[in-house]
């Protein structure tokens, strides 16, 4: 082999985000209505418009940002939404202190002015990766920052008073005319606090009476789980497809909705059972899954599948009703199918079923002994690695320098009106590249239908419009739109924001009819500014690709698996809170992964894979299947057998998984060490049974079943990223080894 060949293997796997919907296929699937999306976009709309009736009836300043606040700070669930807005509002309203107290001591003083403009942008950059508070962080520098440009342009930001022409509302005479401009930028940032803290307190008000609860989510999910299950046991079509998709997604939603539900309810003891039936629900689908490569469908079979359905209907009823139920274990399957291998898979599946039938049982007095183990950890503000992981410093040192720019652009064009290529900066500017320009497309894609929207009501509805009936047929279809978009996934949900404001920008101008469509303009015109500065900044100074995220979560996941390789688990306990850390660190790794990936198509010039195909989310998927056969080995009794020959191939085996898969994640990481990949494939173990017990003969032919799946699901891991060449052959399938006999 060659220098250069040696130098290409050594290359890290690139990556693709697999095989996601794309162009119509994957608008249409974003935009269909899913449960909760309807009732979420209501809310949204109400809110929204009270919101403009208030500021309309009572004539508040900033009347185009009041409504959008309320909307921009609405969660698609009451949890959100308390965890965001009230948290976001003090902040802003703190960054309104820190600002006058700016303003008293250099609001004359632009030489001072300015360097603490710019610490402000690098603090906002900084702290926002740097810290467990950082979007709230950034929020707060953001607005330092934003306010204190005001000294600069005061004249055209103060506070106004309407003089009608006709029927609009044109021409302003600056109130800042008739007073100190220390005092009218005072008022205009009191006037921003106030106006925030009574969106929030209507929002929060409007959330607890029509708000979803995220309580109600958890069990909706947890409830389609089970009848997916209860569809595949049953043979109905699609069934499995189903499955699939939600063994895919993982837990990390559910487990969200549920801390969701812990602030808007307290700690209440159904919470705990909650998280067991999280992780029980999760694990039966995997279970379920791997059943279908082991088990064919026979009559045979029918019997214990049937009942197995039986009791993922009636579970799931139960969740969906929110009630306990009895007798759930008498309904569970007893006599399990003959056939090799497969003791592992049903004493998996018991264990799980009995634990969500002990928690259906009582879920407000669960067993504490089953719970999920919680490990409370002190919470500091900074990350373990806040001062020595350089990416913090050059995301700030991007961020700050994008930010000048525009700043620049704004004061030596005189152009005010683009003061929102600043905000542009601040918001879309993320970790990496593919993420920042998923946000910048959302952006672009929100203004621009919203300010369209807006140039043509001002062209062909507004001269119509006589009073505040008609201004809210004007909106209410618009708000719509953006409320339906905003209740959507996070891949769209952005978008809708920035179609509500671009859109209240340009009709909601004053309090009357405008036809000033400047403000359109303006915004279209400073929004495309930043994303030209942004993208620049991000792609050619320290750019970050989500290759590398993925990479390193990657690589965290087979770590993971491998020190579930080589646990053993008690024997006779329902539950083994070690295991079950290790499945979550895995879960949540892999999680991260598959949500990394999502956005790397929409990163330029991506690297080619030279060593293989580029990796993607379906590696995800197959490193999660990978778990199952490790589970089933990794619950064999082998250490309670007395057999020395039992233990030691056993023993060997685990550390044989364990170290491939280290060396799998190792490779992920550097790209070092293709071909050892092939070679040190786990040999499907074997002994010599002579003079064996009946048991221990059981034990031996369930690993080898387990071990071969286990090479089975590894060889199709490794032949969808390490195509093999011809004269890179290796052995079509890992022999039996008798080595350890």
């Amino acid at each position: 082999m060659s220098t250069a060949d040696i130098r290409r293997h050594l290359v890290p796997p690139a990556f693709d985000q697999g095989d996601p919907p794309s162009g119509l296929r994957a608008l249409w699937h974003e935009m269909k209505s899913v449960p909760g999306r309807g009732k979420n976009t209501a809310r949204l709309v109400f809110i929204t418009l009270l919101c403009t009736v208030i500021g309309e009836v009572f004539r508040v300043p900033f009347i185009a940002v009041f409504p959008w606040i309320a909307f921009l700070l609405a969660g698609n669930d009451q949890g959100t939404t308390l965890a965001v807005a009230p948290m976001g509002t003090v902040m802003l309203v703190i960054g309104i202190g820190v600002t006058i107290l700016i303003f008293m001591v250099s609001l004359s003083q632009p030489a001072v002015r300015l360097p603490l403009m710019v610490l402000m942008a690098f603090a906002a950059g900084f702290l926002g990766q740097a810290t467990t508070l950082g979007p709230f962080l950034n929020i707060l520098c953001f607005w330092v920052f934003f306010n204190v440009t005001l000294g600069d342009s005061a004249v055209g930001l103060a506070l106004t008073t309407p003089v009608f022409i006709g029927d609009t509302t044109d021409s302003l005479v600056p109130d800042l005319l008739l007073m100190p401009p220390e005092e009218a930028l005072v008022r205009i940032t009191l006037w921003v606090g106030l106006l925030f803290v009574i969106a929030v307190t209507i929002l929060v008000l409007g959330d607890r009476l029509m708000g979803r609860d995220p309580a109600q989510a958890v069990r909706e999910g947890l409830s389609s789980r089970l009848l997916a299950c209860s569809a595949f046991c049953a043979g109905k079509p699609d069934a499995y497809r189903a499955l699939f998709m939600q063994a895919q997604a993982g837990t990390g939603g559910l487990a969200r909705l549920h801390a969701l539900s812990v602030k808007v309810h307290g700690a209440a003891p159904y919470h705990a059972a909650g998280r067991a039936l999280i992780r029980d629900v999760s694990q039966l689908g995997l279970l379920l899954l791997a059943w279908r490569r082991i088990m064919p469908r026979t009559p045979e079979t029918e019997p214990y599948l049937a009942r197995m359905a039986a009791f993922c209907e009636a579970a799931a009823a139960a969740i969906r009703e929110n009630r306990p139920v009895n007798g759930l274990t008498d309904t569970m399957p007893d006599a399990q199918p003959d056939a090799p291998g497969v003791e592992p898979l049903t004493r998996e599946l018991h264990r799980v079923l009995t634990l969500i039938a002990v928690v259906l049982a009582r879920p407000d007095q669960p067993d504490p002994a089953i719970l999920p183990e919680i490990i409370s950890r002190p919470r500091s503000l900074f990350k373990a690695d806040a001062f020595t992981n350089p990416a913090y410093v050059r995301y700030a040192l991007r961020l700050t320098l994008a930010v000048c720019i525009c700043y620049a652009v704004e004061r030596l064009t005189d152009w005010e009106g683009i003061h929102t290529a600043i905000l542009t900066c601040f918001v879309v500017s993320l970790e990496t590249l593919g993420d920042t320009l998923h946000k910048m497309v959302l952006r672009i894609c929100g203004c621009l239908l919203g300010a369209a929207a807006g140039i043509g009501s001002i062209l062909l509805l507004m001269p119509y419009l006589t009073d505040i009936g008609d201004l809210l047929l004007l909106l209410l279809p618009v708000v719509t739109l953006g409320a339906w978009i905003k209740s959507g996934s996070l891949r769209i949900s952005y978008a809708g924001t920035q179609l509500v404001l671009a859109f209240f920008m340009c009709v909601l101008q004053n309090y009357g009819p405008t036809l000033n469509m400047e403000a359109g303009r303006n915004r279209v015109v400073g929004m495309l500014l930043a994303n030209v500065v942004l993208f620049m900044c991000n792609a050619l100074i320290w750019p970050r690709s989500v290759g590398s995220i993925a990479r390193r979560q990657m690589t965290v996941a087979a770590d993971r698996l491998a020190d579930l390789a080589v646990h053993e688990s008690p024997a006779g306990s329902l539950v083994d809170h070690t295991r079950e850390r290790l499945l979550g660190a895995f879960s949540a790794a892999s999680g991260a992964a598959r949500g990394a990936l999502v956005n790397d198509i929409l990163e330029p010039g991506k690297a080619q894979h030279h060593a293989g195909q580029p990796l993607d989310s379906d590696l995800v998927t197959r490193l999660q299947f990978l778990s199952v056969p490790i589970l089933m080995t990794a619950s064999l009794p082998f250490g309670t057998r007395t057999d020395d020959r039992v233990r030691t191939v056993f023993h060997h085996y685990q550390t044989d998984v364990a170290n491939w898969l280290r060396q799998f994640g190792h490779w992920i990481a550097t790209g070092e060490d293709r071909l050892g990949l092939w070679a040190t494939l786990p040999m499907i173990p074997s002994v010599m049974t002579d003079g064996m017990s009946s048991e221990d003969k059981h034990l031996c032919t369930s690993l080898a079943v387990w071990s071969r799946v286990f090479s089975r699901e590894a060889r199709d891991l490794l032949r969808s990223v390490l195509p093999l060449a011809p004269e890179d052959a290796v052995p079509p399938y890992p022999e039996e080894s008798h080595a350890h006999a």
